[in-house]
């Protein structure tokens, strides 16, 4: 299954086709000071679409991409634990270099060339590029990244992604101590007519003024350095080491058959204890003082469905010990019910987490059992165990 069709696979199936969202005020959510909504999906048939009508056209050269230069599903930069550069990514690099070295017409001509599938295996590698950056504090990294992303056609690919490898490029040279808005200018300079007003766009954003936790983005650290971690927008205020134990999480699920990926400042969806005593979970979650999220993508060779599988852990600190009791009492009555999601709930003090685990997809078997997710049990007790001081 190419990226692309996953991508519009997954958006279909979780999110809908029909269901609007509000993009509130910042960076291209507004038109005229009025609020844009955008329905879901729409963005990536649209791509599919204008990669439809290039296809057709018959004028489009033959892609510098092989149909085997593609990254696998745990070589995204979000598998942090494994990050280390790939063969994939020195081809790229080059294929970047070249473009960034040829005149106009020799560059539209390498963009006609690239298919949507292309694309996204370049907006892979900016996201690969701006992890390694950081890890190894090379600007060089940010650059190349940059030019990845100028070699994008807007029209075939979803904006929001466009807009989320920049967001990563400019929060991880801004780490480093590099001035972004010089590199962001530079790939403007080599970029069709709208990537590079989109580029330009972006860094004369007023967003930028609002820090880099605007751009929901954050680092941890790891036993091989520093990471780059998604930051979502609830309330977050740990007073334990949130950040430690979520990393040590992935760490055990890495161990395990799992490529993990962070997320801070999220929250429990109260949808996975619903149905037992709703005014309790209610109150527990009102008061939670923060939360993270540890999703797991099943390796390929664990199983022939691996893609077609949900897996994550919700991590949270609770206000009170009793409310982390009360969240493990609310889990043991949900396992108790019939059906077919697996759960596992594991609290010390007052940190909590809850495994969940079931099929994606109508008729594919979850891999995970009720049974299966015991054997994190020790696991997770120790590791929340071990983060009850500052």
């Amino acid at each position: 299954m190419s990226p692309f069709s996953f991508l519009v696979g997954a958006g279909q199936l979780f999110l809908g086709l029909t269901r609007r969202v509000w993009l509130g005020s910042g960076f291209m959510g507004t038109s005229q000071g009025k609020p844009r909504y955008l329905v879901l999906g729409q963005q990536l048939a649209a791509a599919k679409k204008a990669e439809e009508q290039r296809v057709a056209s018959g004028t489009a050269g033959v892609s510098p991409l092989s149909p085997d230069m593609r990254y696998g599903p745990c070589s995204g930069e979000q598998f942090f634990l494994d990050l280390v550069p790939l063969p994939l990514d020195a081809k790229l690099n080059d294929l970047c270099q070249r473009y960034a070295e040829s005149g106009p017409s020799e560059r539209s001509l390498i963009r006609s060339s690239l298919s949507l599938d292309d694309f996204y295996t370049l907006w892979t590698f900016s996201g690969r590029s701006a992890a390694l950056a950081l890890r190894e504090n090379q600007p060089q990294r940010v650059a190349i990244g940059l030019t990845a992303t100028a070699a994008i056609e807007l029209d075939r690919i979803d904006f929001r992604d466009v807009s989320l490898a920049l967001n990563k490029l400019y929060y991880v040279a801004s780490k480093i101590g590099k001035n972004p808005e010089k590199h962001f200018r530079a790939a403007a300079l080599l970029a069709e007519p709208k990537i590079s007003d989109f580029i330009l766009k972006f860094i004369e954003s007023p967003a930028r003024a609002k820090g880099l936790d605007s751009m929901c983005l954050a680092t941890v650290q790891t036993k091989k350095g520093p990471s780059l971690i998604r930051r979502e927008v609830s309330p977050y205020a740990p007073t334990l080491r949130m950040e430690a134990a979520a990393v040590d999480i992935a760490e055990l699920i890495h161990s395990d058959k799992y490529c993990p990926e962070i997320s801070l400042a999220t929250m429990l969806p109260p949808v996975w204890l619903r149905s037992v005593d709703d005014n309790a979970l209610g109150e527990v979650l009102r008061t939670v003082l923060a939360g993270a999220n540890i999703r797991g993508t099943l390796r390929p060779g664990e199983s022939p469905d691996a893609r077609y599988q949900h897996f994550v852990i919700f991590l949270v600190e609770a206000a009170k010990l009793s409310d982390a009791d009360t969240l493990s009492r609310l889990t043991e009555a949900k396992i108790a019910c019939p059906g077919d999601i697996a759960l596992l709930g594991i609290n010390a003090g007052r940190l909590f987490c809850l495994v969940v685990a079931r099929s994606a997809t109508m008729g594919k078997k979850s891999y995970e059992t009720r049974g299966s997710l015991a054997r994190f049990s020790d696991g997770l007790h120790a590791i929340l165990s071990k983060y009850q001081e500052v």
